[in-house]
């Protein structure tokens, strides 16, 4: 691995954690035990929280600006994207298989659920995703399989807000759902941007910058303590924006641009 990408890596998960520790924090001090809900309004641990969030998109944007600048001419995922280690794919297995299983669960258990036919959309489409992510990582497998596995993920977050929003739509307190909204939000913009290298149309910057704040925002959603099916599959959207920094972020880091032919009025002048 080189040095770039691990710095990424490395720094992306320390800033996640302790955004967790504050997530936790803000859901110790501001919950009210007699309405059974977190306070309402902005209390000091929440605009520490803010702020820190705030801090952290906007290092995400400055850090992939810097590392993608004069890269945003490579497209295509053999250009930015060209290895893909055995460790890698094998993250990206494990990642893919943990996902559909608790998509699995999520299918199984949609009759008991507060929407049913949304549950079960969600739990069948994440099925889906799951399977699919492994063929992102697999070199052997592009062209049309990659193309329609990087859709189906993208689905599979849209379906995921769609289901989010319907289990929280009595909820009054935005904050006790807020960061499950990002962290999706975050994660479908993710795989959008990914989906997109594998059509030629990749834009290296803005691509890392939303696998940077997935992963940031995954890791501080895990604070909420779900439990069961929704931690795993948000543990997992992590990992899967946290190799996807990996990747870019070292494939930038060794890119260099094709030099242009000049033209012959050019060679003519010098």
């Amino acid at each position: 691995m080189q040095k770039t990408s691990v710095v990424m890596v490395v720094a992306t998960l320390v800033a996640s954690v302790f955004g967790a520790f504050l997530r936790w924090l803000q859901l110790m001090v501001d919950y009210d035990e007699e309405t059974g809900f977190m306070a309402r309004g902005v209390t000091p641990v929440t605009a520490v929280l803010v702020v820190y969030c705030v801090l952290v998109c906007v290092g995400a944007v400055v850090a992939a600006s810097r590392l993608c600048r004069g890269k945003q001419e490579a497209s295509g995922i053999e250009t930015l994207m060209p290895g893909r280690s055995a460790l890698v794919r094998a993250a990206s297995v494990l990642c893919g298989v943990l996902f559909a299983l608790a998509s699995l669960v999520v299918l199984m258990t949609s009759n008991s659920g507060a929407s049913p036919a949304v549950q079960r959309a969600f739990g069948a489409v994440g099925l889906a995703g799951g399977i699919c992510i492994p063929v992102l990582f697999t070199p052997s497998l592009r062209g049309g399989a990659a193309q329609a596995g990087g859709i189906v993920i993208m689905l599979t977050g849209l379906v995921w807000l769609v289901y989010i929003y319907r289990l929280n739509s009595g909820n009054p307190v935005v904050w006790e759902y807020a960061f499950s909204m990002l962290s999706v939000s975050a994660f479908t913009l993710a795989a959008s941007g990914v989906s997109g290298w594998f059509f030629g149309r990749g834009k290296a910057r803005q691509t890392l910058i939303w696998c940077l704040l997935g992963t940031f925002f995954c890791i501080v959603s895990l604070a909420d303590g779900a439990g069961g099916a929704a931690t795993l599959q948000t543990a997992m959207c992590a990992l899967f924006c946290l190799l996807m920094v990996y990747l870019l972020s070292s494939a930038a880091e060794r890119y260099v641009p094709t030099p242009t032919p000049e033209s012959p009025t050019e060679s003519a002048e010098s």
